[in-house]
């Protein structure tokens, strides 16, 4: 007879740098009363509960050992996962301290590796993992599912009925919910196995796919901005992680699932929450005679259901009302600070904002309105008399005309052009191998940098570039400080988004992109990744020039 092990984990304190958490030791022992049912997950468990790393690797490979192919092994973690700078997935144990975290917390590689050694063909791996904001200086807002395909080598063939469920596809700042004791995406596990209300298709038994469904609509319900993923291996999806009992017989379940497809299909998630996350009296007069007339549910009992279902999304509703008042408030803070704001001001605001788990576009009219209240700030003014310096001779009168006149991207090449001139070449490749920008000119420098600024009102310009890269972490010592600064350096300055470099084309040459996104001088390229050899020589070479110039 084929066995079913299931190893739970939890990690709610941590070394230093590290916050603790609340949840996971929850977490586990509400996983574990599902799943060690024999009548629900029938699993033999084993639960860790703040584990050092090398307990955790021991409990990790006993896990796999002694296993028949057709037995079914499961592992599930709850905690902070952490991505270094190459990209590699760590789940943190007790002794991991945010300096040095490899050392001391267990690679997904070593899980990998364990999993592609045992025989067993079922496999499920359930991480509810979260990354802090407080994470800086390498511990990166990644892609769970993509990294995790690669790092537990889900992208390999051959490999039968395996999964990955995880919390998050990105960095989330709130782990668990207000008011609630476990993680969310774990208390809708552990409510589709127990209820059964996750077994969809109604056939006595719950699915891997059909319960991370259940779960994912539930968490983005009440937590929009969290996206669960799945990532499944051939016939993963069929995985049967638990029974579903007597469902057919229990009229609140039936009635529970029409309520939540009234939510999810009919009305739409999104159109729900536009209504405060409750129905109108006649869409809840409506639920009630169905409660009553399909499943013979008392109206008592209908409504109770009902106020359950509402719950978290009312809940959510009420946390956005919050956190956007405290959100307007530190905006207002920061307008009477200083106006317009700096491009360190918005950056520490956008991290706040990224605490209170909210999006741009949810503050979009809160900034709008108060900015709109502060006096307009006073235009720079051309003034066509100073000289366009050049100690190469270069003249300059083009690249004023074109900023002057708001035309950005010819003025971007225009710019390329002129350093050309002023660096006594045209080929971009000896340039940058040779980092000629290091003894640029200092008057040029000075000069294209002072026509971008006047004509950007400040928001354009190396000079501004420099001072964001400065705050990314970076030093101007001439040496290339490392992929994890010059990420996010293109993030803030918006030559990357969602991980991505644009391509040149997409750069925004309105006049309204994020400051420091102009000047590129991309010079052709049309891929901004493939300008590394052109962007790792401006962020050692120009910008550091720009410090021992004092532009």
């Amino acid at each position: 007879m084929s066995k079913r092990v299931a190893l739970l984990v939890g990690v709610t304190t941590y070394g230093e740098g590290i916050p603790a958490l609340t949840a996971p030791a929850q977490d586990v022992a509400a996983m574990e009363r599902v799943l060690a049912n024999p009548d629900l997950g029938g699993f033999e468990v084993t639960t860790l509960v703040d584990p050092d790393a090398q307990s955790l690797r021991i409990a990790l490979f006993e896990l796999f050992q002694d296993l028949a192919k057709d037995d079914f092994v499961l592992f599930f973690f709850s905690g902070h996962g952490l991505i270094d700078d190459r990209d590699h997935l760590f789940l943190a144990t007790k002794d991991t301290a945010k300096k040095g975290f490899v050392a001391t917390a267990v690679q997904a590689s070593y899980i990998q590796g364990l999993s592609q050694d045992s025989h067993v063909k079922h496999q499920v791996m359930i991480l509810d993992c979260c990354y802090s904001g407080a994470f800086k200086e390498g511990w990166q807002a990644k892609s769970v599912g993509v990294e995790l395909r690669r790092e537990l080598g889900l992208d390999r063939q051959g490999e039968a009925g395996r999964a990955v469920l995880t919390s998050s596809s990105a960095t989330q700042t709130s782990f668990q919910q207000e008011g609630a004791d476990l993680s969310l995406y774990t208390q809708y596990l552990v409510e589709g196995i127990e209820t059964g209300i996750a077994d969809r298709d109604q056939n006595g038994e719950v699915s891997i796919q059909e319960l991370h469904e259940y779960a994912k609509g539930k968490v983005q319900g009440a937590k929009p901005s969290q996206k669960p993923e799945i990532i499944l291996d051939r016939e993963g999806y069929n995985l049967v992680i638990s029974r579903a009992i007597q469902q057919d017989q229990d009229s609140k379940l039936k009635f529970r699932r029409l309520v939540e497809e009234y939510i999810t299909g009919t009305l739409g998630v999104e159109e729900y929450l536009k209504t405060q996350g409750k129905f109108s009296r006649l869409g809840q007069l409506n639920l009630l005679r169905q409660g009553s007339r399909i499943v013979g549910l008392a109206e008592p009992e209908a409504q109770a259901v009902i106020e359950t279902i509402q719950k978290p999304y009312q809940t959510h509703l009420q946390r956005v009302v919050e956190h956007k008042k405290l959100y307007e408030e530190a905006f207002q803070d920061a307008l009477e600070d200083e106006y317009p704001l700096s491009e360190m001001a918005r950056q520490e605001l956008a991290v706040y904002r990224q605490e209170l788990d909210l999006d741009a576009e949810a503050v979009a009219d809160i900034e709008a309105r108060l900015e709109g209240q502060m006096p307009t700030p006073p235009a720079h003014g051309w003034d066509d008399a100073v000289p366009l310096e050049s100690e190469k001779g270069v003249d300059y009168t083009r690249l004023r005309q074109l900023l002057k006149a708001g035309q950005w991207q010819e003025a971007d090449q225009e710019t390329g052009t002129c350093m050309e001139q002023a660096l006594g070449t045209d080929d971009w490749g000896e340039i940058y191998h040779q980092k000629l920008l290091l003894s640029f000119p200092c008057a040029d420098l000075k000069t294209i940098d002072r026509l971008w600024v006047q004509a950007s009102q400040g928001r354009y310009g190396f000079s501004v570039q420099k001072e964001i890269y400065v705050n990314c972490g970076a030093k101007l010592d001439g040496n290339y400080p490392g992929d994890t600064i010059w990420r996010e350096f293109g993030e803030r300055v918006g030559w990357r988004v969602e991980g991505s470099w644009l391509s040149y084309s997409s750069l925004n040459f309105s006049g309204t992109g994020v400051p420091g996104h102009l000047p590129f001088v991309g010079m052709g390229w049309s891929w901004l990744g493939r300008a590394r050899g052109w962007v790792q020589s401006e962020s050692v070479g120009l910008f550091s020039r720009i410090e021992t110039c004092k532009v």
